[in-house]
């Protein structure tokens, strides 16, 4: 008997080596698993190619100021549009859209249609707006707070400072600062 339980013991020793080597690839396989699990967590997170994101249709609003055409007082129009119309500069761009005119019915606009935005520069708060002479056939001030109140909504911008072909009008304030 006593070679029996020799047997026995070292049966149960085999199969204790065999139990633990295969709790070790168990666990080693489980830590190989989780490790892969979380890579592809990370590898799976997709990034839009900047085709993708131009592509895509983020809006902004932009207030453009008007002419109200029953009190005269000016007023803000709303509109929205595609952000990335705003990429390349934006301070033009918003400077054109005003100078098209109101969408609203009830509002007017004193800036001259022929008027050409030149060009629009941001310096320490300042916008350096020339325009050209078309602008100088306003009938009124409206035209030059229109301009003013528009981009002074922009946060950047604390005021205006207006050129003509270049030239600063002398008969005219040369820099405006919104009400």
């Amino acid at each position: 008997m006593k070679k029996i339980k020799i047997k026995n013991f070292k049966i149960n020793k085999k199969v204790m080596i065999i139990c633990i080597i295969s709790i070790l690839f168990i666990i080693f396989s489980a830590m190989n698993l989780s490790t892969e699990i979380v890579q592809n967590v990370d590898n799976n997170t997709e990034i839009e190619p900047q085709e993708e994101i131009a592509e895509q249709k983020e809006e902004t609003e932009v207030k453009l100021y008007y002419v109200d055409k029953t009190s005269g007082v000016i007023t803000p129009e709303i509109r929205k549009i595609e952000a990335k119309t705003l990429i390349d500069k934006p301070y033009i761009k918003i400077l054109e859209m005003l100078v098209e005119g109101p969408q609203s019915e009830n509002l007017t606009t004193e800036i001259p249609k022929e008027t050409k935005i030149n060009s629009a520069e941001l310096t320490k708060g300042v916008l350096k707006i020339d325009i050209s002479d078309d602008f100088l056939n306003t009938k009124g001030t409206n035209a030059i707070y229109q301009i003013v109140d528009t981009m002074t909504e922009l946060n950047e911008v604390e005021g205006v400072k207006l050129t003509f072909n270049g030239k600063v009008q002398e008969n005219l304030q040369s820099e405006f600062i919104r009400k």
